[in-house]
C-alpha cells in the first residue's frame, strides 16, 4: 500500500461528536450550530430551533465559507469515524478546502435534522487521495442502500472533486445516512441537504396497521395531475387465527390527502387478488381489472362516484388458466381487456402454444376482439401481457411467452401484435435481445403508444443465461423501417457494479415525444433493492434532474409504478419497508422541476 498522504489533525473535535440526535422534546439542531468539545463521546443536548434548509456541513473540518459566500458548518451529526486532512491542492473546484478535510473509517453515519417528511436533495462532496480499490464502500440513506460498492478512487480520480447527489424520502424529522463495508474505508469531505425537485405526496399508503405484504402497485394520472393508485395486499383474519386472503386497495389523491376509493376489491372464497390494471376514464373515475386464483373470470369494476359497480365478468375459455390481465380504454371510453393464458389439452398435461385473449366491451358485453394471438414459439405459457390504445383506436398488445419445463434451461420470448382491420399482425420479430439459443429469457414487457404518433415502445428484461445478467432494454417501433429501434445498446444501467439483476420494467411515453423508464436491481449482497429512473429525449438516456442515483430503496422485492403528469413530468410509486419500526407500503412522489 502507497504511504497515505494524510495528516490527522489532533486539533479538530478532539472527542466531539454527535451520533442520533436526543428525543428529548423532539430537540432540533439548527444548522449553523456545532456542537460544544466534551470530554468523552456522547450525544449532545442542544436548545430546541425551527430546522431551516439547507444545511451545509464542511465534514470533519471547521466552519467555511466559500468563494459564493455559503457558509458551511464545522463538523456535527455525526457517529463514528475519524477526521482527517489533505494538503494537496484539489481539482475541478475552487474550494480546495472544503475538499482537504474529511472524516474516514470503515464505517460512519450522520444524523440530521430536517423540517419533517418529505423528500430532500443530499449532495455529498468527495475527494479521493489514495486511487482505486481503497475507498470502496455503500451509501444508505434511511435503512436503504442508495449507492453500492462506490469506488471512489475509480470514479473521481484521486485529488479531484466529486459530487454524488441523492433524492431520499423522509417519512419523520430526522434524515439518516451512512456510510461503510464492504471492501474499503469510506470517506466524506463535504455535504449538503436541500428541498428536492421532488414532492412528496402525503406520507405511506399502507392499508393495515400490521406488516401486509404490500405489492403490484400501479398507478395513473388524471387530466389535473392528480394520481390515482392501487396495490395488492394480504388481509389477516381478526381472530388471529385462520386463512390469509388477499384485497385490492384503491385510493386517490385529492390535491392535499389521499382518499380510499371504496373498500378492498376481491372475494376471499376466489383466492388471492393477482395482475391488477388501473385506469382513469374521462372524468378521471377509475376502472380496475384483476383475477384471483380460484375464479374462472376475470373482474371488471368500475368506480362511479360513490361506489364499486361490477361490470360482467369476463369468461375465460374452456381449458386456460390465465397469467396476466392488462386494461385499457378505447378513445370513446370502453375497456378493453387482454388475457394471457397457459392452454392445457387436459389437466395433466399443457398446450406448447401461449396464446392471448383480447376483449372489448361493446355497452351490452364483452365480444372478442379477432382469434387468439399465438406466439408461434412453442413455449408454454404466454404472461405478463401489456395492453395500450393508440390514438386512432387500434389495440397494441405486448406480453411474453415462457417455458419453464426446464429450470435450468428455461427460456423467454417478448412478442408485440396490432389490431388491425379485424385481426392481430405482428409487428417485427420477437424482441430478445440474447440470441434465443443462448437460453435467453425476454419478459416482462412494459408496453406504451405515444400520445400524438401512436408509435409503440416496450421495455423488458432481457436476462442471459450465459452472463447470468438481467438487463432492461427499450425498443421503439419505426414504422418506416417495419422492424424495432433498439434505444438501448446494453441495456439501461443502474448503480450495481457487480453482476445485475433487474426488475421490474415501467415504461411511460410524454406527449412531448419523450419515454420514461423505471426498474430495480439485485445484485451481490445487497440487503436493500434500489429503483432507478431514467429519460429518453433527444435520442439519448439521462437521469431526471442529474441524479444517476437511487430514487428509493426499499428493503423487499416489490416494483414501483411509473405515470406522467400533464406537463409529462414522471410520477413514481415506490415500495419501502423498514426494519424498525417494521413498516411497509409506498410512497408516491412527483417531479416538479
Amino acid at each position: 500500500m502507497p504511504p497515505l498522504p494524510l495528516v490527522s489533525n489532533p486539533s479538530l473535535f478532539s472527542g466531539r461528536r454527535l451520533g442520533a440526535l436526543p428525543l428529548l422534546g423532539a430537540l432540533l439542531l439548527a444548522p449553523g450550530c456545532a456542537p460544544e468539545s466534551v470530554e468523552s463521546p456522547r450525544l449532545q443536548q442542544v436548545e430546541q430551533s425551527v430546522v431551516t434548509l439547507p444545511i451545509r456541513i464542511n465534514v470533519g473540518g471547521e466552519a467555511y465559507t466559500d468563494s459564493t459566500g455559503k457558509v458551511w458548518d464545522a463538523d456535527w451529526g455525526f457517529s463514528g469515524g475519524s477526521p482527517v486532512v489533505m494538503t494537496q491542492p484539489i481539482s475541478g473546484t475552487e474550494e480546495d478546502p472544503l475538499y482537504q478535510s474529511a472524516r474516514t473509517n470503515g464505517q460512519f453515519s450522520y444524523t440530521l435534522p430536517v423540517p419533517g417528511p418529505g423528500v430532500y436533495r443530499v449532495d455529498l462532496h468527495f475527494a479521493d487521495e489514495l486511487g482505486p480499490g481503497f475507498h470502496t464502500f455503500d451509501i444508505s440513506a434511511e435503512e436503504g442502500m442508495y449507492v453500492e460498492g462506490f469506488d471512489l478512487g475509480k470514479e473521481a480520480g484521486t485529488f479531484n472533486a466529486y459530487t454524488v447527489s441523492l433524492d431520499v424520502m423522509v417519512d419523520d424529522d430526522q434524515l439518516v445516512l451512512g456510510f461503510g463495508y464492504p471492501d474499503g474505508y469510506a470517506t466524506l469531505s463535504a455535504l449538503e441537504v436541500k428541498r428536492s425537485s421532488w414532492q412528496a405526496l402525503g406520507g405511506l399508503l399502507a392499508g393495515g396497521t400490521r406488516p401486509s405484504s404490500p405489492r403490484e402497485p400501479v398507478m395513473a394520472v388524471d387530466s389535473l395531475s392528480r394520481p390515482t393508485v392501487a396495490w395488492v395486499e394480504n388481509v389477516y383474519p381478526e381472530s388471529g387465527s385462520g386463512f390469509v386472503t388477499t384485497q385490492l386497495l384503491v385510493r386517490r389523491w385529492s390535491g392535499s390527502q389521499w382518499l380510499p376509493v371504496g373498500g378492498g376489491l376481491g372475494s376471499p372464497e376466489a383466492g388471492d387478488v393477482t395482475s391488477p390494471s388501473l385506469v382513469l376514464d374521462a372524468s378521471g373515475r377509475p376502472l380496475v381489472a384483476f383475477m384471483q386464483s380460484y375464479a374462472d373470470s376475470i373482474s371488471v369494476v368500475r368506480w362511479n362516484g360513490t361506489l364499486w359497480q361490477e361490470m360482467p365478468p369476463v369468461i375465460v375459455p374452456d381449458r386456460e388458466v390465465p397469467q396476466g390481465v392488462s386494461l385499457a380504454l378505447t378513445p370513446s371510453g370502453y375497456p378493453v381487456v387482454a388475457i394471457a393464458m397457459k392452454s392445457y389439452f387436459s389437466w395433466s398435461s399443457y398446450d406448447t402454444q401461449p396464446r392471448v385473449y383480447v376483449y372489448q366491451w361493446n355497452g351490452l358485453a364483452w365480444t372478442q376482439l379477432g382469434a387468439a394471438m399465438e406466439s408461434g414459439t412453442g413455449l408454454g405459457a404466454a404472461r405478463n401481457p401489456s395492453l395500450a390504445i393508440d390514438r386512432y383506436g387500434r389495440a397494441v398488445v405486448a406480453w411474453d411467452a415462457y417455458d419453464d419445463s426446464n429450470p435450468y434451461l428455461s427460456r423467454g420470448t417478448v412478442h408485440v401484435f396490432r389490431y388491425e382491420a379485424g385481426q392481430w399482425v405482428r409487428l417485427g420479430g420477437v424482441l430478445n435481445h440474447t440470441p434465443e439459443n443462448e437460453y435467453a429469457v425476454a419478459e416482462n414487457p412494459s408496453l406504451v403508444v405515444d400520445p400524438i404518433e401512436g408509435t409503440p415502445s416496450v421495455a423488458w428484461i432481457d436476462e442471459s443465461r450465459v452472463s447470468v445478467e438481467r438487463r432492461i432494454f427499450v425498443a421503439r417501433w419505426s414504422a418506416a423501417n417495419g422492424a424495432w429501434s433498439q434505444l438501448t445498446d446494453n441495456g439501461l444501467d443502474g448503480w450495481s457494479r457487480s453482476s445485475t439483476e433487474a426488475y421490474g420494467p415501467a415504461l411511460a411515453a410524454g406527449r412531448d415525444g419523450s419515454l420514461v423508464a423505471t426498474w430495480n436491481e439485485r445484485a451481490r449482497y445487497l440487503t436493500s433493492t434500489p429503483h432507478f429512473l431514467r429519460k429518453w429525449s433527444g435520442g439519448q438516456w439521462s437521469a431526471i434532474a442529474s441524479n444517476p442515483h437511487a430514487m428509493m430503496s426499499s428493503n423487499y422485492y416489490v416494483d414501483s409504478a411509473l405515470a406522467l403528469d400533464a406537463s409529462n413530468q414522471p410520477l413514481l410509486m415506490s415500495p419501502i419497508s423498514t426494519w424498525s419500526p417494521w413498516r411497509e407500503g409506498f410512497y408516491v412522489r412527483q417531479f416538479v422541476p
